[in-house]
């Protein structure tokens, strides 16, 4: 299974709401197929149990059918999202089921998974989308716990204005008699002087700004606090400054408008940027005012509170960023990435213009990050990101969609050159060494692009289209770029009915093994036989391994595919044992997939266990491009095969990239000469050499050579006088079934070879 990110303990708690067979119990068996210890399921096959189970939080990720004890999942999904539980829901629909599923996504759901579309890599890619979507919840369920906190002081500074504007508009009334009458009461002078401490008493001991400003810009008074919201010292005074010299820009204009509305007797309330007097970052405000009458009833200035919301916006800004952004890379998401898209489809579509949407991800990224561990992958990801950015326009968006998936937005195109180009700088870039932590790293990416509005005009299309141009680009080789086809969309159909026969083939028993034998050509005997796959198709009739294996590895069903090959080769191996006096083992094909999913020492112990045989009777033929794709797993494997007495072939020698200095460190016992090379031994000087160095070099390393494709005598002899062990192909026997091969194990014993495994190599 793809690599699924994990929780802190290293386990990843999957909560499976549903009953009965059906979408939960794949998922079920789909997380439990690798290694157990990585996730921890728990299954709620009634609807109170499962919003018992999800009311704890304890979960990472919540799979629900769409119907739990009676009830619809869709309602299941509403409570949750109504009780502001941070799990992330997946909606599992029945087949056929994205009605349900849209309709999940406006409940609330994060997404939803198609019963027949059920497969590791889609289940991989939605628990990590979901454990960075329950990151992202909890962090803002934290951040609107801080804003409703924020907000009750806001509220209480509110009500802390009222009271001020309150006592205010009786010092202004209060003032105003006193004026009236100053030059009749001396009394009254008096109470006035007393009226005015207390005033401002009260107003530096305000912790709200209190801000006298005459409707001319220049400021009259100012206390306290607005000294700190100035970043000021406590003797310092704004008083006889203007507003312009610390409001700047559209400010200026927002306090000429609002002194305006002031000067007209109304009262205002407005937001502010400001340049603190005494430096530092700017500040944002809230500032609240009311006409001052003077003393001749005449309103020249106005009396105005001001809040400090810097904290607030800046929470505010914090929330909206996380939102859109990746927090690794700080690229867009795919939240924003999906927006800038609809954008640039709106865009295009008013223009007329072009634009592209380019797909990547990393080539074998998993291994950067298996083998030195995820601090490292993460400092990968984010030096990626940054080349990316080296390469596009500044018009362009580049997004990290998760895990090391990345994707562009290169809009207002003139032609597909830019692109191309692009694409080329990208690929270049991400080949070159990365320096991590003092140490060269090398990664390299492929490439899907699709094109508005040549392939498509809409957003999920458009995205679609994409996605299958980097799984072709990947199938042909990774390290390359490749632009969306019709074709690819016919091939994805296609590779989605494979997928679904291969499923009903694995129960119906529809596979057959055919059998080719290998010959000793030193003493002729029959010493193995290489056990082929075979798929009869109910419509399509026979088809070889080439046409469905691809899909089978994509899938995840190779690991079933690949044990009942094992199971029943050595069934038949053990069935023709009495065909001979000395019976010849049995040779089977490993895939690296098969690795990932489940092929162990312990599964072929048990299979040898069952069918009767001696592990000497089995061979694995291990694929060169196998062993160094993954060197360090694929070697422990083969030593721990080698323990118990399996023979190790290295399959299809000289077509991959294989290092000799790697050949001697393989525990093998023999290798396979490919087909390719054997066809033109006798006409092609170049193949023959090659043969001959192959042969010398593993006789040197003390491995045994095997030659497939040999279907001329003139071949034979070639190989035979270059003294190469062993020999397969149609100049003996093409591929036939179990009767047949026991057949011929008859015939050719009759006719002076016998099977003798003690010539079989060791």
């Amino acid at each position: 299974m793809p690599r699924i990110s994990e929780t802190q303990n290293g386990t990843t708690a999957v909560l499976i709401a549903g009953n009965g067979r059906g979408p939960a119990e794949t998922i079920e068996s789909l997380l439990l197929r690798g290694d157990p210890k990585k996730f921890g399921v728990q299954r709620a096959t009634s609807y109170d149990a499962a919003i018992k189970a999800i009311a704890e939080e304890t979960h990472d990720i919540c799979f629900v059918g769409e119907t739990l004890s009676g009830r619809s999942g869709i309602e299941f999904i509403r409570e949750t999202v109504a009780s502001g539980w941070c799990v992330p829901v997946i909606l599992l629909t029945n087949p056929g089921g994205n009605e349900a599923g849209l309709e999940a996504i406006a409940a609330g759901a994060m997404d939803y998974l198609l019963a027949e579309q059920l497969e590791p890599e889609s289940l991989a890619r939605a628990i990590r989308h979901g454990l960075d979507r329950k990151r992202t919840s909890l962090q803002l369920r934290d951040e609107r716990q801080a804003k409703a906190e924020l907000q009750q002081q806001l509220l209480d500074l509110q009500a802390a204005k009222e009271d001020f504007e309150e006592l205010s508009a009786q010092h202004a009334r209060v003032a105003e008699e006193l004026y009236s009458a100053r030059e009749d009461i001396k009394g009254a002078l008096d109470k006035a002087e007393e009226s005015e401490r207390r005033y401002r008493t009260l107003s530096e001991s305000s912790p709200v700004g209190i801000w006298h400003i005459s409707f001319d810009g220049k400021t009259l008074y100012a206390n306290a606090a607005m000294n700190r919201i100035f970043n000021m010292n406590r003797d310092d005074d704004l008083s006889g400054d203007h507003y312009e010299a610390y409001v700047g820009g559209d400010g200026r204009k927002i306090m000429e408008e609002h002194l305006a509305i002031l000067s007209g007797g109304e009262t205002a309330e407005w937001e502010l940027e400001i340049t603190p007097k005494g430096g530092g970052d700017s500040r944002y405000v809230v500032v609240s005012g009311a006409p001052l009458l003077a003393s001749d009833g005449v309103a020249k200035s106005a009396l105005t509170t001001v809040i400090d919301i810097t904290d607030r916006k800046k929470a505010e800004e914090s929330m909206r960023r996380l939102a859109m952004h990746d927090p690794l890379t700080d690229l867009p998401n795919r939240v924003m990435f999906q927006d800038r898209l609809s954008h640039a489809l709106a865009q295009a579509h008013r223009n007329g213009s072009q634009f592209a949407v380019l797909y990547l991800d990393l080539d074998h990224f998993k291994i950067v990050n298996d083998t030195l561990g995820h601090p490292t992958g993460d400092l990968l990801l984010k030096g990626v990101a940054k080349r990316l950015l080296r390469c596009v326009r500044e018009t362009d968006t580049v997004a990290r969609l998760g895990g090391d998936e990345f994707a562009i937005i290169a809009p207002d195109l003139k032609s597909g050159d830019y692109v191309v180009a692009l694409a080329e700088r990208i690929i270049k870039s991400l080949g070159e060494a990365f320096i991590l932590q003092g140490q060269k790293v090398y990664t390299a990416t492929s490439i899907g692009i699709t094109a508005y509005p040549t392939d498509d005009t809409e957003l999920d299309t458009l995205i679609k289209n994409a996605d299958l141009a980097l799984y072709a680009a990947k199938e042909s080789g990774r390290g390359l770029f490749k632009f969306f086809t019709p074709e690819m969309n016919a091939k994805a159909v296609s590779r989605v009915a494979i997928e679904k026969d291969l499923r009903q083939a694995i129960e119906g028993e529809e596979f057959a093994l055919l059998y080719q034998p290998i010959i000793d050509l030193r003493t002729r005997h029959v010493i193995s036989a290489e056990a082929l796959l075979r798929w009869h198709h109910p419509k399509k009739g026979i088809m070889p391994p080439d046409e469905f294996m691809p899909v089978a590895e994509d899938s995840g069903l190779i690991g079933p595919i690949g044990e009942w090959v094992l199971r029943t080769a050595l069934k038949q191996a053990k069935d023709w044992q009495e065909a001979a006096a000395r019976p010849p083992g049995v040779s089977i094909n490993l895939s690296s997939r098969q690795i990932r999913h489940g092929f162990s020492k312990e599964l072929v112990t048990k299979a040898l266990g069952e069918a009767g045989l001696s592990p000497d009777m089995l061979t694995i033929e291990i694929t060169e491009s196998l062993v160094m794709e993954d060197t360090g797993s694929s070697i422990d494997l083969m030593k721990s095969l080698k323990d118990i007495g399996v023979i190790l072939s290295l399959d299809d020698f000289g077509t991959g990239y294989s290092s000799l200095s790697y050949l001697n460190k393989f525990p093998v016992d023999y290798v396979k000469i490919d087909r390719s090379f054997v066809r033109d031994i006798t006409v092609d000087k170049d193949d023959a050499v090659l043969i001959e160095a192959i042969i010398t070099m593993a006789h040197r390393l003390h491995l045994r050579v095997v030659a497939e494709g040999v279907e001329k005598k003139e071949q034979l002899e070639f190989l035979r006088s270059q003294g190469c062990d062993f020999a397969q192909g149609y100049y003996f026997s093409k591929p036939v079934a179990i009767k047949s091969f026991v057949e011929f194990i008859r015939n050719w014993s009759r006719k002076g070879g016998r099977a003798n495994p003690k010539s079989r190599p060791a």
